[in-house]
């Protein structure tokens, strides 16, 4: 064998496993559903600097980026391959696959093992795949916050003159030119190291570094690649204003509406990152008893993100990101020391009976769980579904009696290890459950999950395909009729209509009438010149409960059934273009 020669050692075949697992879940039918109002607005303004400009988006003209990095690498995608829901995406896709293999830049920090696991946590996170798979620039601001990260974490201490922290540097300007979202992630930093200053000042640790001195190299590294970014790499200078744009919406929000509650975000974390909460919080436990200064760091960024996520009232699903990064490195190191003891185990035929036994255990009590929910009671009660809950309940009691009996009668290693590792599997299950849910289940598009309190429905395309079909009958082209829009339209609508005209300003004055008008419902139809066709459209739905939750959590969490409210728009075909098109019903005719 020739001396030199590449190998392929089993952690890069599972590196290589991960990845491909990460470019599934985040390059799967991508395009699948209509964009949302706030993905719409990115998408709108990376759009204004192309051919596919939104005419009902600020009259066609340039706005200004609220992620300048979005804007340059999404911009030329439009140019070449044309605007669309996948174009929209990709780049945040992009970034949320690189971000998987970021701990590859810690295998020496956290341990070769530690690394493999925390990677294969982002690969399956629900929150980080979202993330990445919604147009804007929060899956890039995250991707450079963790690269950033990542890279100092590889310098020595006394070291900081070393090349990667001017990689680092980079990273963070990167981050800082991709949006708003960035700037959430650094209050939640703050918040953690303010923490750790006053943990430190009471046990006495009052050896506290020269950050600004240590760090004064870096954060000019920042700044600089920040405008190097937001410019464009230097051929769209007017884009630093998206600089502003992005502190100043951030900073807005502060005073903006209240979407979600802070008690519905401190749900979604048990609801949708269950594997990275239940395992990172046992690791968080163990660093304040064993005070390892890594763990405490983390921790302490840990409670910061909830701080931050809980304070902050424009709060969003994606905001959970900055508590599940610094809770995954703890969750991995758990699982790779719960690994270690499971593998020194000998006796063998106990421990796996056991975790057999908790496994059917759990089977049963989400059976029951799944009756109570679709209404259905014990065969000796059918009316009284309550029961299937007490039936749940005492399953939970048979599974800690087995645990107490088995640490009693062996040893108490054997219910801590078979414990753990059913608990993991059955985290892994609930985990890939939540990911489903939010990315690929049929309801995607419904106003159910608590992580959108807005969507857009399939109903957008609907309209989109009508007035195509309408265009290419009347016109001989999918795109040419003229749309007046009747009302205040929403960014997601904006964006569906980009590829239509929008009518001139003397056909909204009535002096001719419109081939295609939209109006929403609660403002009622506008004065008509002509015969219409057409039909109410419920393009948008929100949460229609009050309360920071669902009325029956229990069902909701397994069926995803919830009340919600629709926003119904009146697509409206003037009757000669409608009946070369072949319209078969209408519900709205006007004279």
């Amino acid at each position: 064998m020739k001396e030199g020669k590449a190998h392929i050692t089993v952690e890069m075949l599972i590196y290589i496993v991960i990845f491909v697992i990460a470019a599934a879940l985040r390059l799967s039918n991508l395009g699948v559903t209509p964009l949302t109002d706030s993905e719409s607005e990115y998408a709108l303004s990376a759009a204004s600097f192309t051919n596919y400009s939104s005419d009902f988006w600020n009259d066609g003209e340039r706005t200004t980026p609220l992620s300048p990095v979005y804007l340059i690498f999404t911009a030329p995608i439009f140019s070449m391959f044309g605007s669309s829901e996948v174009s929209a995406r990709i780049i945040p896709a992009i970034a949320g696959i690189a971000l998987v293999m970021a701990p590859l830049l810690l295998r020496k920090r956290l341990g070769s093992s530690v690394a493999l696991v925390l990677a294969f946590l982002f690969a399956i996170s629900p929150s980080l795949v979202t993330t990445s798979r919604t147009a804007g620039g929060d899956s890039l601001s995250l991707a450079g916050f963790v690269f950033g990260l990542s890279l100092l974490l590889m310098v020595e201490k006394g070291e900081l003159a070393s090349p990667w922290t001017k990689w680092a540097g980079i990273a963070f300007g990167l981050a800082l030119a991709s949006g708003p979202f960035v700037y959430h992630g650094l209050f939640s930093l703050v918040c953690g190291g303010l923490i750790l200053l006053i943990f430190r000042y009471r046990s006495g640790m009052n050896d506290f570094p020269d950050a600004w001195k240590e760090f004064r190299s870096i954060l000019m590294f920042a700044l600089g690649s920040m405008v190097f970014f937001a410019a464009g790499f230097g051929f769209s200078i007017t884009n630093i204003s998206g600089l502003a744009e992005a502190v100043g919406s951030w900073l807005s929000g502060w005073g903006g509406p209240v979407e979600i509650p802070a008690l519905t975000a401190l749900a979604m974390l048990p609801l949708y990152e269950p594997l990275v909460l239940i395992l990172g919080l046992v690791g968080l436990v163990l660093a304040w008893t064993q005070k390892d200064e890594f763990r405490l760091v983390t921790s302490s960024w840990v409670i910061g993100g909830l701080i931050g996520m809980l304070i902050y009232p424009s709060r969003g699903g994606a905001d959970l990101v900055w508590v599940i990064i610094p809770l995954s490195p703890l969750a991995a190191q758990f699982i790779v020391k719960l690994a270690d003891q499971i593998t020194q185990r000998v006796d063998w035929q106990e421990f796996l009976g056991l975790t057999f036994l908790l496994l059917v255990l759990f089977a049963f009590f989400y059976f029951q769980i799944a009756a109570f929910s679709s209404g259905l009671g014990p065969a000796f009660d059918e009316m009284n579904r309550n029961l299937r809950l007490w039936l749940a309940i005492g399953v939970l009691l048979l599974g800690g009696a087995v645990l107490i009996v088995f640490g009693l009668g062996w040893n108490w290693s054997i219910p801590r290890d078979s414990l753990g590792i059913a608990g993991c599997l059955v985290l892994i299950i609930l985990n890939i459950s939540a990911l489903w849910r939010l990315n690929f289940a049929p309801t995607i598009s419904h106003a159910q999950e608590l992580w959108r309190p807005k969507v857009s429905t399939y109903s957008m395309r609907l309209m989109v395909e009508t007035l195509e079909a309408m265009s290419q009958s009347y016109m001989r082209r999918p795109d040419t009729l003229e749309v007046s829009v009747h009302g205040e339209i929403p960014p997601a609508m904006a964006w569906a209509l980009r590829d239509f005209p929008k009518i001139g300003k003397s056909l909204e004055m009535g002096e001719v009438a419109a081939p295609v008008v939209i109006a929403s419902e609660e403002e009622g139809l506008p004065p008509l010149l002509a015969e219409y066709t057409g039909q109410g459209l419920n393009i948008q739905e929100r949460w229609g409960w009050e309360g920071f939750l669902p009325p029956d959590p229990i069902t909701w969490w397994i069926q995803r059934t919830a009340p919600i409210v629709d926003e119904t728009w009146v697509l409206l075909i003037r009757a000669d273009i409608a009946s070369l098109g072949e319209i078969g019903s209408s519900e709205f005719d006007a004279p």
